[in-house]
């Protein structure tokens, strides 16, 4: 309710002179409190003389009931009366204004709380009377003393709460609550009033969330991010960020911020990733080990008699596709049984080992060896162009391989037996070629 002060002019002619005044005027007067929309009073030697029908209705009286009643009929009680008294005399007589609530008492002895403003009819003289202008604010007061408490719940909420709120005015803080204040490690009340850019790594991180998160604020939705902030003592912290427009028209006007430090489960999620990633890794690389030696022979590294079977396909697939010949030559190292038994296994595996590596040397880019057992191997050359290629290529092999080995510090010599076969003149598919 707006303050009501009685102008001293409007009290200056009483009521009881209403008989010197033209009829035009009293019926304006008579109007006035007839139709005011609170209750208004005269007394006079603490007694009523006049009053609107406001007033006396509020109070659950007649109009005519209330004249000539002391004031005290409209209090709880005489304590009540009195403690007015006291406050209202010294103020009244001093030519002032009161103004303030008080408890009032109906006719039926039930009571409620008004606001009370009073002022002395003439300031010259106080004997001449009071004027007294009654509201009923009961429910007023209690939705005042509701919405305190209602704010009163909402700052003990936000003020213990386990994340940073703030209020942004054009990216200003206007308000924020201690957590936020912890989080970037400033003293209570140092945020107030100033720019959000504080909290940033960069200008260019500011300006990032101010175009991102005030477009998506403006679309009427929440802007949600993970992002690096900056503490007051130039650390880093990662915490999640969130805001909200009071009114996604206005975005800059006012909005909502939750911040939520999220380091530590950052810091533990990155610590999982990493160890899911080299899990991840070690598994892929033990999977490419296992296939490795699932496909390769254990001590030359050279393709087995599975990979063989599949390479030797594919060979022949393209070779039929590009008609063009596909050779196959089987090596078996002539008197390699005796070095074996004579000289050890040891000196067999080394052996072994330096055939594989000079046979590897002897082919092109695209071509296949294969160990397949003891002595054995398979060659595979796909695409020859003429029939004279495989041969040729036996011929280098025979003589790269009749070089002396060198193992257990001897000389010792093996010579290579070669057969050849050749897609498709000697069979069509790779069992056939094998055999």
């Amino acid at each position: 309710m707006k303050d009501r002060d009685i102008p001293e002019s409007a009290l200056e002619q009483p009521p009881a002179s209403y008989a010197g005044r033209t009829r035009f005027t009293q019926l304006e007067y008579d109007a006035v409190l007839a139709n005011a929309s609170i209750g208004i009073a005269f007394t006079r030697d603490r007694k009523f003389f006049l009053c609107n029908p406001k007033f006396a209705e509020m109070l659950g009286w007649k109009p005519e009931e209330l004249i000539g009643q002391a004031g005290d009929v409209v209090y709880p009680s005489s304590e009540s009366y009195e403690a007015l008294g006291r406050i209202a005399v010294p103020v009244l007589t001093a030519g002032k204004q009161i103004d303030l609530d008080w408890e009032v008492k109906r006719k039926d002895g039930s009571t409620f709380l008004a606001r009370i403003i009073a002022k002395a009819i003439s300031s010259a003289d106080p004997r001449r009377g009071t004027v007294w202008i009654v509201e009923d604010v009961t429910e007023q007061r209690r939705a005042g003393a509701e919405l305190e408490r209602l704010l009163a719940e909402q700052k003990l909420i936000v003020d213990n709460a386990t994340i940073g709120i703030a209020f942004l005015r054009q990216r200003s803080i206007q308000h924020c609550n201690r957590r936020l204040e912890e989080i970037v490690g400033y003293a209570p009340g140092e945020l107030d009033g100033r720019s959000t850019e504080i909290m940033h790594v960069s200008p260019e991180a500011f300006e990032e969330v101010g175009r991102i998160g005030y477009e998506a604020m403006s679309r009427g939705e929440a802007y949600t991010e993970e992002r690096q902030l900056r503490r007051k003592d130039g650390t880093t912290i990662w915490c999640k960020v969130i805001g909200r427009a009071i009114d996604p028209a206005r975005p800059q006007d006012g909005s909502i911020w939750i911040y939520d430090d999220i380091s530590a489960e950052r810091a533990q999620r990155e610590g999982l990733e990493r160890i899911v990633s080299e899990r991840t890794t070690e598994l892929r690389e033990a999977q490419e080990r296992a296939q490795h030696l699932a496909d390769h022979d254990a001590l030359t590294g050279l393709p087995n008699r599975r990979l063989l079977e599949d390479r030797l396909t594919q060979a022949l697939a393209l070779s039929q596709r590009n008609r063009k010949q596909t050779a196959v030559m089987f090596v078996d190292l002539d008197r390699f049984k005796s070095i074996n038994d004579s000289l050890g296994h040891a000196v067999g595996d080394a052996v072994l080992k330096e055939v594989a590596q000079r046979l590897v040397r002897q082919l092109r880019v695209g071509d296949t060896v294969c160990r397949v057992g003891g002595d054995e191997f398979v060659v595979v050359l796909p695409e020859s162009k003429r029939s004279t290629d495989a041969a040729n290529v036996a011929a280098k092999i025979i003589e790269t391989l009749s070089v002396p080995v060198q193992a257990a510090d001897r000389e010792l010599s093996v010579t290579p037996s070669i057969g050849i076969a050749v897609f498709p003149e000697d069979g069509r598919d790779a069992a056939m070629l094998i055999r």
